[in-house]
């Protein structure tokens, strides 16, 4: 089992960040998810006032 631990300063920083799960059952069988947790903020265009 792998676990990842972010401090705040990194998750500021971070645009993306994807999580992969990944399950095997008893007979084998392999389960994966993939987890969009952090997305950029889409740019918004601010107009100068005249």
């Amino acid at each position: 089992m792998e676990l990842l631990a972010l401090g705040s300063k990194v998750l500021e920083r971070l645009a993306v960040l994807d999580i992969k799960i990944q399950v095997t059952d008893v007979l084998g069988d392999v389960y994966e998810r993939d987890l969009q947790c952090i997305r950029p903020l889409p740019r918004t265009r601010h107009s100068a006032s005249t």
